[in-house]
């Protein structure tokens, strides 16, 4: 247990080594990228603990939970302390669930992407079990993952980590900006890239993709003809708006849509009040959403591909920084009456959009995450990975 707090300690402080001054080069060496360093460190970690022969499994029974005695409680004990979830101080031999235990398992269900609520439920358990040969190979897909990406990331820059359903800013060493985010669904999955962040459109205008228009909206409209003009959309033929009352959209439901879609800007509109571009193919951007309540999900996936911010003015704030404090004032102007306005970066901010099922966290902790859309089993197999 000693080895392991000293190893999570040199985590800790090696993850706040920056890169070295003025490295500019998308190939540097992969030492220079924390989240690949942190990775490595991971890995000794928990081949150590596969070296001292593992976890226990916990057998099926009910819930486990604080009040409740159970000789699964143990083992559950022997279970957190292996992965610092609990401190060895209080993994004494005992089938009494008491508070120590309960914290233990938020913290390890906070690690793994489960909602904490401190209770050993069927979820909990299946992955308290997973063995630790497994999460060796996980970290590896992860490695192999960075290994593709830039060294270098930028000294500042944006990273949205899509598994984790967070997006992070960073400058220099430090971490100044984080929040939660919702990324695509496992069919309208949001990509990997890297681009440059070139400018803000405050109070947008969405100009509805065919595919969500086709697949989404039609049939919505068809069964509430009310509800287009109700949330501000409009319709265009050749240039020209339509009624959007009097459109038959039954008319459209084999997918044949002759017109445009668009949704003014406004309180309902699907962007919120800003949307934050770095033009690319994938037509992927963050931006604002009017619909809150999702954000409290552990796991948020729900978007058509793009990445809905929990706190989009922020985010936006802190980008422009860098520009002249009238564009903070035009900022806070639009946003006051509504108009569309547009404001480019003076100086472009890379972004990562990345998915990572496995990272050590600042506090030396590993953290992993279910994988939504199946992208390690592909890469393990690519990679021939173990």
């Amino acid at each position: 247990m000693r080895y392991m707090i000293f190893i999570f300690a040199i985590a800790a402080g090696l993850l706040l080594v920056g890169s070295p001054a003025g490295h500019a080069s998308e190939k540097a060496d992969r030492a220079d990228n924390r989240y690949f360093r942190g990775l490595t460190l991971g890995l000794k970690q928990y081949q150590h603990i596969a070296q001292q022969g593992g976890w226990p499994k916990l057998s099926d029974g009910p819930s486990l939970r604080r009040g409740v005695s159970d000789p699964n409680v143990e083992l559950l004990r022997r279970r957190l302390a292996l992965t610092s979830d609990l401190a060895a101080a209080v993994s004494q031999n005992s089938d009494q669930f008491g508070e120590a235990l309960e914290q233990a398992v938020i913290r390890f269900q906070r690690r793994n992407g489960i909602e904490p609520d401190g209770i050993v439920g069927p979820e909990t358990l299946a992955t308290l079990n997973i063995p630790v040969s497994s999460r060796l190979k996980q970290i590896r897909v992860n490695l192999n993952r960075w290994g593709r990406m830039p060294g270098f990331l930028g000294e500042h820059f944006v990273l949205v980590n899509q598994a984790g359903f967070e997006l992070e800013v960073i400058s220099g060493d430090h971490l100044v900006l984080e929040m939660r985010v919702i990324v695509g669904k496992n069919y309208r999955q949001t990509p990997i890239f890297s681009d440059e962040i070139q400018y803000v459109d405050v109070n947008p205008v969405w100009n509805v993709p065919v595919s969500i228009a086709k697949k989404d909206l039609v049939p919505k409209f068809a069964k509430d003809p009310s509800f287009p003009a109700a949330n501000g959309f409009e319709a265009f033929e050749n240039g020209k708006r339509l009624d959007v009352q009097s459109i038959d959209w039954n008319a459209y439901s084999d997918g044949r849509l002759p017109f445009e879609l668009k949704q003014k800007a406004g309180p309902q509109n699907a962007l919120g009040r800003v949307k934050i571009m770095f033009p690319n193919k994938y037509n992927v951007y963050l931006h604002d959403t009017p619909t809150r309540g999702l954000f409290d999900k552990t796991v948020r996936a729900f978007s058509s591909g793009c990445i809905r911010l929990e706190n989009p003015i922020d985010l936006v704030r802190h980008l422009l920084a860098g520009n002249p404090s009238s564009d903070l004032s035009l900022l806070d102007a639009a946003l006051q009456s509504g108009k569309t306005v547009r404001i480019p970066l003076k100086q472009k901010v890379p972004v990562h959009l990345v998915y990572m099922t496995a990272w050590l966290d600042r506090a030396g902790q590993m953290q992993f995450r279910p994988d939504i859309y199946g992208r390690d089993a592909t890469l393990a197999q690519e990679a021939n990975l173990q």
